[in-house]
């Protein structure tokens, strides 16, 4: 992707759609660059449905649902589409439409920097805006108290991909741990994922399900940490200001997509763990309780 030509692309006088990803964390980090937009005066249409469930946390922006492959033509109205990534959606629209850009095509993703950090990147380089911030602009709801419950430690012991997710017996033991030291431990799951975590009830430990995203945001809002894996619910822990503790898998992993606005500690697996292929197998097994303690412990420190 050329930055001169996208530059030249880019007309703050006509409306702008920016259609999201369809996971949570991506949504959250594109919002950086919607900012930046609307900052430097565009007007941006915003589609996703992440956002859109947070649309009452982002009301300087529109913001619309998804709009489902059969209705692209809906874009027609358009002259310029942004897109974080390239999907089904936007493989149809560059069919018809001259000017549908996706931001990943840029060689800045593939930085050694945090995803934040490279829309900060995207904006200055290949948008070429000025006075860049690396925040999505999120505004807390008016009757919300940040860390208002000071001991409430969530959990949230799923992902995406199963791959990445710390065995459920260990997150037991932390939770066990860590309530012995004091602090509310509620465990966060979806909806479809519950009937496989009613066990951890039978633990002592709430296991909570939010229907509405937005909920649940105003949940994490008030709580004082966040522990999971590598997901799109950390991102949105620490976009509201949460301390996050996140278990990941690989290094290089952890230096991109960790959650990169509040205070963050990563925990790896042992660095003697390769190669590859062993560690992608075997990392939850050699990751430890107390090296995930290790890392709360530091977190509470930051």
């Amino acid at each position: 992707m050329c930055s001169q030509l996208l530059h030249q692309a880019l007309d703050s006088n006509a409306p702008l759609a920016f259609i999201c990803s369809t996971r949570l964390g991506d949504t959250l980090i594109s919002l950086v660059t919607v900012n930046n937009l609307v900052r430097n005066g565009f007007q941006v249409d915003v589609y996703g449905d992440y956002a859109y469930q947070l649309r009452a946390w982002f009301p300087w922006v529109n913001i619309y649902p998804a709009v489902p492959l059969e209705q692209a033509k809906k874009f027609r109205a358009y002259s310029q589409i942004l897109h974080m990534y390239d999907r089904p959606i936007s493989n149809e629209l560059k069919t018809w439409h001259s000017n549908s850009i996706v931001l990943a095509d840029s060689p800045l993703y593939h930085l050694p920097q945090t995803m934040v950090d490279i829309q900060v990147k995207i904006c200055e380089e290949e948008l070429g805006l000025v006075n860049v911030v690396r925040d999505n602009n999120l505004k807390p709801l008016v009757e919300l108290v940040a860390a208002k419950y000071q001991n409430r430690v969530v959990i949230n012991p799923t992902s995406f991909l199963k791959r990445k997710n710390w065995p459920k017996n260990k997150f037991i033991k932390l939770a066990a741990i860590l309530q012995e030291r004091g602090f509310i431990i509620n465990f966060i799951v979806a909806p479809d994922e519950y009937s496989m975590w009613q066990d951890v009830v039978l633990q002592g430990f709430p296991v909570l399900q939010f229907a509405v995203l937005s909920e649940l945001a105003a949940y994490l809002y008030e709580s004082a940490f966040f522990i999971g894996n590598d997901s799109g619910l950390g991102h949105l822990a620490s976009n509201l200001g949460v301390p996050t503790l996140s278990i990941i898998l690989r290094k290089g992993v952890a230096r991109q997509w960790h959650p990169a606005w509040a205070p963050n500690v990563v925990v790896l697996s042992p660095a003697w763990l390769n190669p590859r292929p062993l560690k992608e197998k075997l990392w939850k097994y050699f990751t430890s309780v107390k090296r995930v303690l290790a890392g709360f412990e530091e977190l509470q420190k930051k």
